[in-house]
């Protein structure tokens, strides 16, 4: 085996391939974003945007939760932008 193949064993076993049929306006708003250099690729930013969306549904689960029994809310922005947990600052 060569080194190649072990790196893309490993990043297999990381990572799945989905595919997912899009319509054409959002990937060429995709393509924008890529191609204003703020992500590298379209996977990049589909990426991003499916771990933002799962930190958002999270954390509106616990929001729900929260407000069900009563809770204060004492959270800033600023505080709830910092709980999410798959966002990676550059």
């Amino acid at each position: 085996m060569t080194e190649n193949e072990g790196s893309s064993t490993a990043a297999n076993e990381r990572s799945r391939v989905v595919n997912l049929r899009v319509p054409v306006q959002i990937v060429e708003n995709i393509d924008n974003w890529v191609d204003t250099k703020r992500y590298k690729s379209r996977s990049e930013f589909i990426l991003n945007a499916i771990r933002f969306y799962l930190d958002y549904i999270e954390y509106k689960e616990s929001y729900n939760v929260r407000a069900f029994q009563g809770e204060q809310f004492a959270d800033t922005p600023g505080a709830r932008f910092d709980r999410l947990k798959y966002f990676k600052r550059p």
